[in-house]
């Protein structure tokens, strides 16, 4: 589905929630008191001190919006060098949040199972479309938000959570999955940059509405995930969404690995 073909009414909503959000961070912002990740920081001072174990569905962006979204970070820092910008190969969107703040052992354990039943758990999935893209901001940090070009984002969703059920996996994620975002960058330390100045800066960054893509490949990552870096998460996949009612391929890759493995 193009984005020609979107209601005027989807535009708007989409649109209002994002500035919603922005606007109830700005007295914040002005006030020059961003929300400092404090455990990101220790994280990024002392490796491995961030044990909060998760378990996601994610996707990754192709090569043309990591380009856009590369050109976002480095006008952030012109004026904020000192916060965190994700690197390239960290950048994802969480399709959903499986379970988060779990120790380590229990997250592991969890995306063993899962692994084993992806074919089951993506039966019902759809690739989907995004685009439209809006630079949002709140009081901890910066998203690259897009809009989804058609229902099968949260239909997509719904049958992953109620795969889950039935499973027995009591899925708990901090808040429901209803936008589709990439977080670029996160407050570490305070602003270097007059405050006034800053939210201005924020108002005026776009990208251009080119960026559309089409997400049909999903990776499970488990272990330190809040951040999703790289070198704290083990990854699992890649796992092609299907037409529905079609077993993922990337199933059957999975499978053969844990064959392998065996003694």
């Amino acid at each position: 589905m193009s984005s020609e073909s979107l209601s005027d009414t989807g535009r708007a909503v989409f649109r209002r929630l994002l500035e919603e959000r922005m606007e109830r961070a700005l007295p914040a912002l002005l006030a020059g008191r961003p929300r400092i990740d404090g455990i990101l920081r220790s994280e990024l001072e002392t490796p491995g001190s961030d044990q909060r174990g998760g378990v996601n569905l994610i996707v990754r962006p192709p090569a043309g919006v990591l380009e856009g979204a590369s050109l976002i970070q480095s006008r952030l820092q012109a004026l904020e060098p000192a916060q965190y910008y994700y690197p390239a190969d960290d950048i994802h969107l969480t399709l959903v949040e499986i379970c988060h703040s779990r120790p380590l052992s229990e997250a592991r354990l969890l995306a063993g199972r899962l692994a084993a039943a992806m074919g089951d758990l993506l039966a019902e999935a759809s690739p989907f479309w995004l685009g439209q893209p809006l630079v949002g901001f709140d009081e901890g940090g910066v998203a690259l938000n897009f809009m989804s070009l058609d229902d099968a984002l949260q239909s997509t969703r719904r049958s992953i959570i109620n795969r889950f059920e039935q499973l027995g996996v009591d899925a708990r994620p901090r808040y429901p999955a209803q936008s589709a975002h990439i977080t670029l960058m996160r407050y570490t330390n305070p602003l270097r940059s007059h405050p006034a100045d800053w939210v201005r800066h924020l108002q005026n960054l776009s990208l251009g509405s080119s960026h559309r893509w089409r997400a049909d490949t999903v990776w499970m990552t488990h272990g330190a995930t809040w951040y999703g870096m790289r070198s704290r998460v083990s990854i699992e996949g890649p796992f092609q969404l299907p037409r529905r009612g079609h077993v993922p391929a990337g199933r059957a890759a999975y499978l053969k690995r844990v064959v392998r493995r065996r003694p």
